[in-house]
């Protein structure tokens, strides 16, 4: 189910809503939490049945696991549930073993189960290629959200084996697992930050001032995805049918136009989950904060799919030794890191390439952290390299990569610029693009082009100025504003009629 569907904004919303906050009136808590678990699968399984299966087995084995340890804890270390163990080095090393044994088994068979699903198919691939050998493909169906949801317990298998977080109720983890806003495209929620916010009675309250909040997050996030996004998307989604026609400009202005709408599509779906959270009184971390404003690659990454970044920061780079062990050292963790954010990406080599140059941008920033003197240029350096990784991001192959770079060296002229704006043959187009074919249609052209000049415009600006959380925290509620955000409610209704999917469902 998508957030930018009918179906979810004046049906499944309204009823978890309501629900949730009649059974809490009653203090029925428990049986609120149950109902919430409930609907969240259905929001899951809507996609897929058989999508259920995987995600309810997930957090079975993951529960099961954690109750395992729990018992290991009473029986060697003396603690109790809901009790934080600390790390296991009570004098008792069977205890310590039998927890890291489980620890282990925890995270292989998690990782196991995402390597399945998500890159089987790439690792059989490699093998006939490398070895020249003819091993079958499944051609499996990667399930939705699994690597957001495998990565969410993750982090909790791992620190449960660290003795950094307590056993919880098969209840309370089913909801920190399945909470709807977050499963499906993240951001990733650690338990710490939102099983303690379920045990909160005063938040099973409705409250008038988050939830005005929240539904203007909501809607902030929903214009971007809906009337940003997905215009974006036609220009390149089109574009890149025929990349082999790029020149200079029109490749620079596709790959522009691109991360502008993976920023609007993946923010705009964060915005929509933590609106949604502020709706029940619970705080989502934020993913992203003024990526494009960055001066390094290393700021850059601070700002932008935070919460990945913080996963694999405390679960990856700081085991492994972080900056404590060498310049080398710190070098060579920085790179296996954002060869595993790239692959997390996806099954291809060219989300590992993307990673590595990523990884290469970070490194040198903390090689030689002295930015340059000039901001405004270190600014347009770091840009211009985002732009260049993300070519690798957007193109489905290495030879697809290599026409888009051979594009930005052809000046052979602007001519598919013009083409390019065509594309965005949208709806609010339609009676001016009629008029225009009666009197005058050789301006069909130019009306394309400056459609698709006003919305890079609004991106631009939108990029320079305040970010949705950053206007919600303002809570300036004034009647200028009141319009606007009903102008972008109705008109984002009016458009979901053409929703796409949201980019990183395929990640």
């Amino acid at each position: 189910m998508l957030f930018n569907s009918y179906l979810f904004i004046f049906i499944f919303l309204p009823i978890v809503l309501i629900g949730w906050f009649s059974l809490n009136k009653i203090k029925k808590y428990e049986l609120a939490e149950i109902f919430l678990i409930g609907m969240s699968l259905w929001f899951y399984a809507y996609f897929n049945f058989s999508y259920l299966f995987i995600i309810v087995g997930s957090c079975l084995f993951n529960f099961i696991l954690s109750y395992l340890i729990n018992r290991i804890e009473k029986k060697y270390f003396f603690i109790d549930e809901n009790t934080v163990a600390g790390k296991h080095n009570l004098k008792n090393n069977k205890g310590n073993t039998l927890v890291k044994i489980l620890g282990i088994t925890g995270i292989t068979v998690n990782l196991g189960i995402l390597f399945y699903y998500k890159y089987y198919d790439f690792f059989i691939e490699n093998i006939n290629f490398i070895f020249q050998k003819d091993y079958n493909l499944k051609h499996i169906l990667l399930p939705l959200g699994i690597s957001f949801f495998t990565f969410q317990q993750l982090s909790y298998v791992i620190d449960r084996m660290r003795g950094t977080a307590p056993h919880y109720g098969l209840v309370d983890y089913m909801s920190f697992v399945t909470f709807f806003p977050q499963l499906i495209a993240g951001p990733i929620v650690l338990h710490s930050e939102l099983i303690p916010q379920f045990k909160e009675k005063e938040k099973r309250k409705f409250n008038t001032d988050n939830f005005t909040d929240g539904c203007i997050q909501f809607i902030l996030g929903l214009g971007k995805k809906v009337l940003i996004a997905d215009t974006l998307a036609l220009v390149v989604n089109g574009a890149y049918n025929y990349r082999y026609y790029f020149t200079t400009w029109s490749a620079l202005l596709f790959i522009i136009t691109y991360i502008f709408e993976l920023y609007f599509d993946f923010s705009g779906y964060c915005d929509m989950a933590m609106g949604i959270g502020k709706m029940f009184n619970y705080d989502i971390p934020r993913n992203f904060y003024y990526p494009y404003k960055a001066t390094s690659m290393k700021e850059f990454w601070n700002r932008w799919h935070m919460t990945l970044n913080r996963f694999f920061t405390n679960y990856v780079y700081i085991p492994l030794g972080g900056n404590k062990k060498g310049t080398v050292r710190k070098v060579l963790n920085i790179m296996i890191v954002f060869f595993l954010s790239g692959l997390w990406h996806g099954a291809s080599w060219n989300f590992v390439i993307w990673g590595l140059l990523n990884g290469l941008g970070v490194a040198f920033n903390n090689i030689n952290p002295r930015p340059l003197k000039n901001k405004f240029l270190s600014w347009l350096c770091t840009f211009s390299y985002v732009l260049f990784t993300f070519i690798f991001f957007r193109c489905e192959t290495i030879n697809d990569v290599y026409i888009v770079l051979k594009g930005l060296v052809n000046p052979a002229g602007t001519k598919f610029v013009v083409d390019m704006a065509q594309y965005m043959d949208i709806p609010e187009l339609y009676i001016l693009k009629r008029f225009l074919e009666m009197i005058a249609p050789e301006m069909i052209r130019s009306m394309y082009m400056i459609a698709f000049s006003i919305i890079m415009i609004i991106c631009t600006l939108l990029l320079c100025g305040k970010n949705a959380e950053d206007i919600v925290r303002e809570r300036k509620y004034t009647t200028g504003r009141a319009i606007g955000l009903s102008i972008i409610l109705i008109w984002s209704v009016i458009s979901l009629s053409g929703v796409s999917t949201f980019l990183y469902f395929n990640f």
